[in-house]
Order: C-alpha cells, then structure tokens, then sequence
C-alpha cells in the first residue's frame, strides 16, 4: 500500500479513485492560509474558509464520534486541509477515509495547506505520525 505526500506544486490534483490508496495533494501554503490555531489540524468544506471549520490538536480514530465530533464530515466532503502542527516529534498528519485508522489516503506534512480538487474528498479519521510509514 502506498501513500502520497503533498506535494509543493500549486495545482489541484482529484481524490483517488475507489480502491487506490491515495494521491497527491497539492500544497498552496505560498498563498494566504486561513485561520488555524497553531499545533492543530484543520479542515473546511468551503472554498473560502467562512464557516465550518473542524480542527483538532490531536489523533482522532472517528471524526463521528467523541472526543471530536466534526458535524459535517458524514455529509459534506472536505475541500480544504491545513497541518498547522508545530511539533518536531510528527512529520505529518495521516487521513484515512475510514474509522479507527483504516484506508490510509493522505499524509500531510506538517505545514502543509492544499486543497481538493474534484470537488474535495471523504474522511473518517486521522492521526499525527513521525513520517509516512507510519500511516499503515
């Protein structure tokens, strides 16, 4: 199984297609990033970052259910993603379209803001990791 990493490219790439692992993202981080408290993870379902808003500062095996309930994630697609981690001990964020950590999709390198082309992409779960091997 294979997973991608962003990419520094300003582009919008599409989600993978059912079956495949994962693809690669493409990091806008040269252009404004939106707000995003400092040592979290964040992300929107709108373009322009005006509402909605899910973020966590730690690992999250069900974005449906408790510690954090992203209210939108079962209905609306995520457009937009932004690791604004700050700790040296994780390399990047690891999101998987499914719960407790299973169909590894994305790794996202601390720093890292892109967006989703295709209309943006589904996830369930996801967890800080040292590096991409980690993801599963």
């Amino acid at each position: 199984m294979t997973l991608s990493v962003v990419l520094s490219l300003l582009v919008v790439v599409q989600p993978a297609a059912a079956g495949q692992t994962a693809t690669a993202r493409a990091d806008v981080s040269t252009l404004a990033a939106p707000s995003c408290p400092s040592g979290s993870f964040c992300i929107w379902p709108v373009a322009d970052h005006s509402s909605s808003r899910c973020s966590w500062s730690n690992a999250d095996a069900d974005w449906r259910s408790a510690p954090v309930v992203c209210s939108w994630a079962a209905t609306r697609p995520v457009r937009y993603v932004y690791n604004h981690g700050t700790s040296t001990a994780y390399g990047g964020v690891c999101l998987y379209t499914g719960a407790n950590y299973t169909s590894p999709s994305d790794y996202d390198p601390r720093g890292s803001y892109y967006e989703i082309g295709g209309g943006g992409e589904y996830f369930r779960s996801h967890r800080w990791v040292s590096n991409i091997d980690a993801c599963g």
